[in-house]
């Protein structure tokens, strides 16, 4: 094998094992910042949802919310499902149902 073609080999390799390295590095950098940027949206959405638990809970406790008027309508409706139970206004005025709700809404957009 002649001297240039010994030449072209080492750079060849070198080329290739330079940029195998770099792809690893940018996989690598590229990853751990979409983890962090995924870690950074859903303690966004917890907090908000902790907000919307904490202002739910002041709205129950400042009376804003008909409760009875929400138990005389679950009273009268005729739930045979947890599905059924799910639309009534009354459930949807729990606080914790109304947090999971925002995250949730919040996790989808």
């Amino acid at each position: 094998m002649s001297l240039s073609k010994r030449i072209g080999l080492i750079i060849s390799v070198a080329v290739v094992s330079v940029t195998l390295i770099a792809i690893t590095v940018t996989y690598t950098l590229s990853k751990e910042n979409r983890q962090e940027s995924l870690k950074v949206e859903m303690s966004t959405i917890l907090d908000q949802s902790l907000k919307v638990l904490k202002q739910t809970e002041a709205l129950h406790q400042e009376g804003a919310i008909n409760l009875k008027k929400l138990a005389d309508e679950a009273k009268s409706a005729k739930v045979n499902t947890i599905e059924e139970l799910r639309k009534l206004p009354v459930y949807k005025a729990i606080p914790v149902v109304m947090a999971w709700t925002s995250a949730t809404d919040a996790a989808h957009k």
